[in-house]
């Protein structure tokens, strides 16, 4: 999914502001593919990594984490919309969701060394 969430950023930004039907249709795949890596990353990997007894600690501070960076990115990409435009906004969302795909298939089969106890 991580393969297809940048994809589908790609084509969400090379779909031009005239074809709201296109954007809307882009946009909900976008919303779909960046779900999968989500839910993995906050919720299997936390359980896989928290074991039995942290695992909500696990997910708590993942979401956490991803809750500082949505107060921060209206701010950060206000900014860079504003000093690059809307093309280098969307260059560096499509890389990060390229070096995001890469940590995820870095993640693929790691098993933690050992499991949590109480």
């Amino acid at each position: 999914m991580s393969v297809l969430l940048t994809g589908s950023v790609y084509l969400f930004s090379r779909i031009p502001g005239s074809e709201p039907v296109w954007l809307m249709i882009a946009l909900a795949l976008v919303g779909f593919t960046l779900y999968g890596p989500y839910s993995l990353m906050a919720g299997t990997v936390a359980m896989d990594f928290g074991g039995q007894y942290a695992s909500a600690t696990a997910s708590g501070i993942i979401d956490a984490v991803g809750a500082v960076g949505a107060i921060l990115t209206g701010v950060g990409m206000g900014y860079l919309i504003d000093t690059h435009g809307w093309t280098q906004a969307f260059n560096i969302i499509i890389s990060m969701s390229v070096f995001s795909m890469f940590l995820n298939f870095a993640l693929w089969n790691l098993e933690p060394r050992q499991r949590a106890v109480p």
